[in-house]
């Protein structure tokens, strides 16, 4: 299990070399697959979180998961929603996707233009779609950084590879007087949750 250890340790120092000038690659795109995943929340074609909101277009007001809800998408309109269960959204969305509270920013706005038809020749008739206040992912907000768990578990693991050294003289010299699997499997099931982990971070 020394030996382990130790290999493990030298693994995390290659793997750490050049992990700091990509891990900026995989922060954009946890941004942008994060941003895919509040879409599909919110997706208007039976999206979870839309429950959680009341949607207003012009005079028609509805909850926004209501069938009875369904802009024309051949003309323009603008819709606005307005969340009824702040707590109940955020929580169903941490379980759902992951997101946390702290990277939405509810004040979101997107819009779209689509050819509604009926323009002549190559002058198509656009409609034009906006979506105001609608929970959009905040532009620069803190991706978890993995390696910074593995930082934190380093001086456990170091700590622990000595626990071992030592109990093995202790068994050496006869001193140490508990059970010897007692010992194995408290040290095993350290190192193999360290290995796990430090595994996942190197992929």
């Amino acid at each position: 299990m020394v030996t382990m250890i130790q290999r493990a340790l030298e693994k995390f120092d290659s793997a750490d070399r050049d992990y700091d000038k990509l891990f900026g690659y995989f922060a954009q795109g946890f941004r942008s697959y994060m941003q895919q995943r509040l879409d599909e929340f919110m997706d208007s074609r039976g999206g979870k979180g839309l429950k959680y909101f009341t949607c207003v277009e012009r005079t028609h007001t509805a909850k926004c998961d209501s069938e009875v809800f369904e802009p024309n998408a051949m003309v323009d309109w603008t819709m606005t929603y307005r969340i009824d269960d702040k707590p109940g959204f955020f929580r169903e969305l941490a379980d759902v996707t992951g997101i946390q509270e702290e990277w939405v920013n509810l004040k979101g706005s997107k819009s779209e233009t689509v050819d509604a038809g009926g323009g002549t020749g190559d002058h198509p008739h656009p409609a034009h779609h906006v979506w105001l206040d609608r929970p959009m992912m905040m532009g620069k907000f803190q991706v978890p950084n993995p390696k910074e768990v593995i930082k934190a578990a380093l001086p456990g693991a170091k700590a622990l590879q000595a626990r071992i050294e030592a109990t093995l003289m202790e068994f050496k010299i006869g001193l140490w007087t508990f059970g010897h699997e007692d010992s194995l499997r408290c040290s095993r099931y350290r190192l193999s949750y360290f290995l796990k982990v430090l595994k996942t971070w190197r992929k």
